[in-house]
């Protein structure tokens, strides 16, 4: 049995680390975790806020993404602010893929927990990209 007490009981449990112990519910309750809840408000009546888990560096998910290149990275910063992102973006991706490699033969649901995060970071930079040959396109 891989499971520690000291674990979130919940299955869905969420990579916030080396040596995580909050699922994707609670991932708030961990001060150091390098993931966070999606900011994105889906309905302002009831303040519901997006399930989604996202990495620190970043404020909303993979689905809002482009609610937020939309909001902030537009102007005369936009395109070096979208560059930067699109390279944090893909180091991102590049250290899960690493990270996911050695899981692979050390912890196999680790592994599992990064290979699920790639894709999604993979629809991240698509949606990075075309945002930002649209400001190349404007300008």
């Amino acid at each position: 049995n891989q499971k520690q007490k000291s674990r979130c009981s919940n299955p869905a449990l969420m990579d916030a680390g080396t040596n995580t112990h909050y699922c994707a519910e609670h991932i708030e309750l961990d001060p150091n975790a390098m993931f966070h809840k999606c900011n994105f408000e889906i309905s302002q009546d009831t303040t519901k806020k997006c399930k989604e888990i996202v990495h620190k560096n970043f404020k909303y998910c993979y689905k809002h993404l482009k609610h937020w290149l939309e909001q902030d990275f537009l102007g005369g910063d936009g395109i070096s602010k979208t560059q930067e992102l699109l390279c944090l973006t893909s180091r991102v991706v590049h250290e899960l893929q690493v990270e996911a490699r050695i899981a692979k033969f050390n912890d196999i649901t680790q592994y599992q927990r990064k290979s699920k995060q790639i894709p999604k970071f993979h629809a991240m930079i698509e949606c990075i990209q075309s945002h930002l040959q649209q400001l190349q396109l404007g300008n």
